[in-house]
């Protein structure tokens, strides 16, 4: 299990809100050794059964105390007054990410390279979106919640009510709420002078009709197809 992270959302990728209501899409490839040896995932290999030297479920304790680590780059700024503690910025109910062998260390360098042309947009959303779901990782053998924490459904299935981590917060400390969402969804892709395609998207559509996002409360959204 990797330590409780906080992961904000850059405030640039609202424009990549299709992806935060249902899934995130697909990882980017992996990257290649400069050995020449592939660390591409092997399939004979189930990461949920192997070997591992981290916890697989979070000790109630630490949720509770909301003792969390945080890199120490960031623990400086908190030590200088600069940042507000770790536990403050992470929601309420943070979500936690178990590793394929063992918690990660700080520290480092990451190199990471699209492999497709500069103007592969979709790459570039791969990257920066995140999801009220996404797939498991690293292998995509299962959907998880990820900003949201909950989702129910009612009028077999017609209306899906999602329930969002209170406490994620904007790059800029803003809270991130349901009327983020309604704005990506109705400010900019309903409205058909901001959004950058002529058609309304299919994907949110059922039989040529839009579907409805309603506001619950600050951290409820209600999806509705039509009738």
């Amino acid at each position: 299990m990797t330590d409780c992270a906080e992961r904000p959302v850059s405030l640039h990728q609202v424009r990549w809100f299709p992806l935060v209501f249902l899934f995130a899409i697909g990882c980017l490839s992996s990257d290649p050794r400069s050995d020449g040896v592939s660390l591409a995932p092997d399939s004979n290999r189930d990461a949920a059964s192997h070997l591992q030297a981290a916890p697989l479920s979070l000790d109630p304790a630490i949720l509770k105390a909301r003792n969390f680590g945080e890199s120490p780059t960031l623990a400086k700024h908190v030590q200088s007054g600069s940042l507000t503690p770790v536990s403050e910025r992470l929601p309420e109910n943070p979500l936690v990410v178990i590793p394929m062998d063992e918690i990660g260390r700080y520290g480092g360098t990451l190199r990471r390279a699209l492999t497709g042309d500069v103007v592969q947009t979709p790459g570039v959303a791969k990257t920066l979106g995140e999801g009220l779901m996404g797939f498991e990782r690293p292998l995509p053998k299962s959907i998880q919640y990820n900003l949201a924490e909950s989702h129910t459904f009612e009028d077999a299935g017609r209306i899906a009510i999602f329930n969002i981590r209170e406490g994620i917060r904007w790059s800029d400390g803003v809270p991130f709420t349901v009327d983020d969402i309604l704005f990506w969804y109705y400010d900019m892709i309903v409205d058909a002078d901001a959004r950058d395609v002529p058609l309304f998207p299919s994907d949110w559509a059922v039989d040529g009709k839009p579907i409805a996002l309603s506001k619950v409360n600050d951290y409820t959204l209600r999806i509705e197809g039509p009738r």
